[in-house]
């Protein structure tokens, strides 16, 4: 067990993203205490707090921030909502977690960025195949048959998502790491 400092934890969204992602992670995380979860769909929060027993729940996000409960919060809503969360949430003085996008534009991210800096919080967005424990084995394994991964080296490399055919991966995948031929 960890002798770090637990952090609160507000899930705001219980949909596919917090169910399948962010909560597993979190319930395996011994810093991470998940205290309370909102979701406009009042079953949807109930379910997610049953499964992970989470003693809070919420319909309003506006309710959970003032609460107190939380030190942080992960924002895993509809994309619109992602920068009007996360700007209360920074203002009620959290650390916040947002899907992507970040933000519908620039400006909203900039100013996101300038809030949290102001402020003194973390902000960050999630990229979590890079955590998960199969991608972690994956990086290994490729670094030892090609060496250290270069992040300035374009390759293609087949990558897990939920929809190939989407217009925002070109050719169905998209990645950097070092050029490597395995003969």
């Amino acid at each position: 067990m960890s002798t770090e400092k637990r952090v609160n934890i507000g899930m705001i969204g219980a949909g596919w993203w917090a169910n399948t992602m962010h909560m597993p992670a979190l319930a395996a995380c011994d810093q991470a205490n998940v205290v309370a979860v909102c979701d406009l769909i009042p079953e949807r929060a109930e379910a997610l707090a049953k499964k992970y027993h989470i003693p809070h729940t919420f319909t309003d996000y506006k309710e959970l921030l003032a609460s107190g409960l939380c030190e942080a919060v992960i924002v895993a809503i509809t994309n619109n909502a992602h920068y009007p969360v996360t700007m209360d949430a920074l203002n009620h003085g959290l650390h916040a977690i947002c899907e992507k996008p970040l933000a519908l534009n620039y400006a909203q991210a900039s100013e996101m960025a300038a809030t949290a800096k102001k402020k003194g919080l973390i902000t960050a967005v999630p990229f979590t195949y890079r955590y998960m424990p199969s991608t972690r084995y994956l990086k290994r394994l490729v670094e030892e048959i090609c060496g250290v991964l270069n992040a300035r080296s374009p390759a293609r490399v087949p990558w897990p998502t939920l929809d190939h055919t989407s217009s925002m991966w070109p050719n169905g995948f998209m990645a950097k790491s070092r050029r490597c031929a395995l003969s």
